[in-house]
């Protein structure tokens, strides 16, 4: 029984010590495999590097959208403000023109429409001048 132990001994030590050398590569192949992961690492850099800038590029050209969309909707409040007060004013005016008779009535309010027609005509130049988009 000694005998069959001492055996099976040898065999499993011969074959740990065969299974260990059969995986291993020679300098130049090793040399080779080197060279390859470092080439498919810089690519990877690479690409990675590219789509960063891409992506950077895209984040700032949606960043310039939004500006201009901020501003442009700012401007058109802005426009529509103006228009809502210049006719608050001539509603205003026109109530004040009731009071009048005559030709004193009809001036007063050809001169509230007249102001009416300039703060819009201001408003639009305003917005015109300002406005990103235009």
């Amino acid at each position: 029984m000694k005998r069959i132990e001492f055996v099976i001994c040898i065999v499993a030590a011969s074959l740990l010590a065969s299974v260990g050398g059969c995986g291993k590569e020679s300098p130049a192949q090793t040399q080779a495999n080197v060279l390859k992961a470092e080439n498919a690492g810089d690519k990877h850099v690479a690409d990675a590097t590219e789509d960063a800038a891409d992506k950077m590029a895209e984040s700032r050209h949606d960043l310039t959208n939004t500006q201009v969309e901020v501003a442009h909707d700012g401007v058109d409040a802005a426009h529509n403000v103006a228009v809502a007060k210049a006719e608050a004013a001539h509603k205003v005016a026109l109530a004040r023109c009731d009071g009048d008779s005559g030709d004193a009535r009809k001036a007063c309010k050809e001169l509230a429409d007249t102001q009416l027609a300039a703060a819009k005509a201001s408003a639009n130049a305003t917005r015109v001048a300002n406005d990103p988009k235009t």
